[in-house]
């Protein structure tokens, strides 16, 4: 037992924590109910520290039975407002009960502040441990206060568990706070937002007051009168999008205050409504656009216009729905309405299993004018089909056989004329219905172009087998293949290194004369010299002896024969 001296108002007086022995409490003859020490049931241990007083310390109380368990004496003469406090855990069965008495002539039933849960005492459960006021005045000594639990022959939960119990001084009991109101979300934007609540206090409430924040902000606590029996305060209009949190505090002339709630807020959110019935297509899409679909919201406001979010990015503003949209793969879209008086909440997320069709290089990245090409296109989900694919490349660029080699891939005949426009060209190719332009090449100068830049030995003669080292201006992209016209069999062809070829051939017999030359190395078809074939011819036979004058005149005449076929000068 720990006595304090009488002090003023809302002072303690006594205290009995039950930690150490068992407050001079006192069973009543013949008790079979009461016992202290530490429980194995109900809470298991006490408010604080490990004892309590309890109906039985090891399983639920008896049945048909009752039991008081007397405080101990302590004079209430010399306080001003004398109150019993305790804290109390209790599972009892509705046919029994626990409850306060006080000696006057008689034991009589004494309510606790507020009152009990049933008319004749504590019963059914406290979930969880409970804090309870009972005003003494008139009483004038502790010893004229008992705890009697009474229980029927019926049905017995665990029981009714007392700890920390104390004597006040002065008003200590918290104001009753309860039946807040819970408000919805709204589309008002004007407000008010009328908030009531149920408030009372056991002397007199000081003030209750309501708490407000904003979308977490700082409170705001705003005054609540007292309005046919509840207390009111409004909460001014506010935007879209804003999340509206409140709590209510009342405070007693002791300076005794509730939260309600105790430690959180309630809360609503203004709001305007989001488009509902979200939709796409369906399975896996493979394209580079999606056609989405929704329901306007319903809504007293009047739509403006759609925003179509991508995650968090707008990425289109329409006036109604359907709406196409791009795609990148996997997509996550929603819609939002703006309103006439601002923008509403979000539709539901829509995620499209989606792969976008795209060109992810073609090769060579350059072509020149005058030149013919054959581009490679490498990509994805692009969907390939042999004689279902087109491409262009715009004026000037002629797009000729297109070869498809697999799903994601093909190559193209190209052939640029010599005026094409010099610079970027966008290569736009359609497949499987969809056109995907997600490349671009480059046109350069003609002057500029790859070429062949020479040839040796640049003569042979029909039916003569020769090794010819041919030149490029750039580095070959594979082996090429060799065109030195009608009549020349291209036996072999090997590179020497990255801009020189080796072919071995043979001349015919049925072609003689100058003939341009052509190496293709699967990208581009390189020209730019000539090579020449020449006639042969059967040797010259002598007899006899020849006269001096006639020897000259033969030389003269092949020399002649040879220059004749000779090449014009460049």
């Amino acid at each position: 037992m720990i006595w304090v001296g009488a002090a003023l108002a809302a002072s303690l007086t006594l205290s009995l924590d039950l930690d150490e022995d068992d407050g001079g409490l006192t069973p009543d003859p013949g008790n079979l109910q009461w016992e202290y020490g530490q429980p194995s049931t109900g809470p298991g241990e006490g408010f604080t520290g490990s004892n309590v007083w309890s109906t039985r310390l090891d399983g639920p109380y008896l049945n048909d039975a009752e039991g008081a368990l007397g405080l101990p004496a302590a004079d209430l003469s010399g306080l001003t407002a004398p109150q019993l406090a305790f804290w109390m855990w209790s599972d009892i069965h509705v046919s029994d009960v626990g409850r306060v008495e006080v000696l006057d002539s008689a034991w009589t039933l004494v309510d606790p502040v507020y009152g009990y849960p049933s008319a004749d005492g504590f019963t059914g459960s406290s979930d969880g441990w409970q804090f309870v006021v009972f005003d003494l005045t008139g009483v004038d000594d502790l010893s004229q206060v008992r705890l009697r639990f009474v229980a029927d022959p019926a049905l017995q939960d665990e029981g009714w568990y007392i700890d920390d119990i104390q004597v006040w001084d002065g008003d200590i009991a918290d104001p009753l706070v309860e039946d807040l109101d819970l408000l919805e979300d709204t589309e008002d934007l004007d407000g008010p937002y009328t908030v009531s609540v149920l408030a009372d206090d056991d002397s007199a409430l000081e003030s209750v007051e309501l708490l407000v924040s904003l979308d977490g902000g700082l409170e705001d606590r705003l005054p609540m009168a007292l309005e046919s029996g509840r207390w009111v305060a409004d909460i001014e209009g506010q935007a879209p999008d804003t999340q509206v949190s409140y709590a209510v505090v009342a405070t007693d002339l002791g300076g005794n205050t509730t939260r309600l709630p105790d430690l959180t807020y309630e809360s609503f959110r203004v709001r305007l409504p989001a488009p509902v019935d979200l939709s796409g297509p369906e399975g896996r899409v493979i394209d580079v656009v999606a056609e989405l679909d929704w329901t306007a919201p319903d809504s007293a406001h009047t739509v403006l216009e759609y925003r179509i979010w991508r995650d968090e990015q707008v990425v289109d503003v329409v006036d109604a729905p359907p709406a196409e949209v791009d795609l990148y793969g996997d997509d996550r879209f929603s819609v939002s309405a703006v309103f006439d008086v601002g923008e509403g909440d979000r539709s539901n997320v829509l995620v499209l299993d989606s792969a976008r069709p795209q060109v992810l290089d073609v090769y060579p990245e350059q072509m020149y004018q005058g030149e013919s090409l054959r581009l490679t296109v490498e990509g994805a989900y692009l969907l390939l089909v042999e004689g279902d694919v087109t491409a262009d490349l715009g004026d000037g660029v002629t797009v000729g056989n297109i070869q498809v080699l697999d799903v994601d891939r093909c190559t193209m005949e190209v052939e640029i004329s010599e005026t094409a426009t010099v610079g970027d060209r966008v290569l736009r190719l359609t497949t499987n219905g969809v056109e995907v332009a997600d490349s671009s090449i480059l046109v350069m100068d003609g002057g500029d172009r790859p070429a062949l830049v020479d040839i040796q030995p640049q003569r042979m003669t029909q039916g003569e087998s020769a090794l010819l080292r041919i030149r490029t201006s750039v580095p070959l992209a594979d082996l090429p293949l060799v065109n030195l016209g009608e009549g020349v069999v291209v036996e072999k062809v090997t590179l020497s290194d990255d801009t020189t070829v080796l072919v071995d051939v043979v001349a015919g017999y049925q072609t003689v004369g100058w003939r341009s030359v052509e190496l293709d190395d699967g990208q581009r078809v390189l020209s730019g010299v000539e090579f020449e074939v020449e006639p042969w011819a059967p040797p010259v036979e002598t007899c006899g002896h020849v006269p001096a004058s006639g020897a000259v005149l033969m030389l003269l005449g092949l020399a002649v024969s040879r220059r004749r076929s000779d090449p014009p000068a460049e």
